[in-house]
């Protein structure tokens, strides 16, 4: 039980490495929109928490 936990939390952590790395590769194509759904993303995850 605890391994899978630590393998979520793994994979998790790798995904957002990763999803950060793409939202900065975008943002220098698409700032606006980027910016726009990045905070709209953010304030979801802060209701959500």
């Amino acid at each position: 039980m605890l391994l899978i936990l630590q393998i979520g939390s793994n994979l998790y952590r790798y995904v957002k490495t990763l999803g950060m790395a793409f939202l900065q590769h975008m943002n220098m194509k698409f700032p606006v929109i980027i910016n726009k759904f990045h905070y709209t993303y953010k304030q979801d995850i802060i209701k959500t928490l």
